[in-house]
């Protein structure tokens, strides 16, 4: 009996991969330490500037550091995911206790967040991958 072996991931991709994990724990948790003492709304909006701010300097020095990736493809994968995340705060601040928003803000981020994210950074993962096969 063999075992087959995993396909390798790039590191491009395995620091996109970390730092979308990194960003979707960390988002919520700031959420909810910020909406303990203001108001969830305020607390949504100061989360996503703070997290978003982070994240593009992370992604343009870390992840995409040779090529970087461009404050209009970041702009197009930040800004939707920052509107749903407020949507959702919006609709559930007086339904639900913050825990539960925010680890709804969190699987958002896990699933939403990494397939739109996938996409909006396509060209720029598709094209790094290109360039370290050939």
């Amino acid at each position: 009996m063999s075992i087959k072996r995993l396909p390798s991931l790039s590191l491009q991709y395995t620091r996109f991969l970390l730092t979308g994990v990194a960003f979707t724990l960390a988002g919520p948790a700031l959420f909810y330490a910020i909406a303990l003492v203001i108001a969830p709304l305020l607390a949504s909006f100061l989360t996503e500037i703070s997290m978003h701010s982070v994240r593009c300097i992370v992604y343009n020095r870390y992840v995409f550091s040779s090529a970087g990736t461009g404050i209009r493809t970041y702009l197009t994968a930040a800004v939707p995911l920052s509107l749903v995340n407020f949507s959702l705060v919006f609709a559930l601040q007086h339904m639900l206790p913050l825990w539960q928003i925010a680890v709804l803000i969190g699987m958002q981020g896990a699933t939403l967040g990494y397939l739109w994210s996938r996409f909006c950074y396509r060209y720029d993962l598709s094209s790094r991958l290109r360039s370290r096969s050939g």
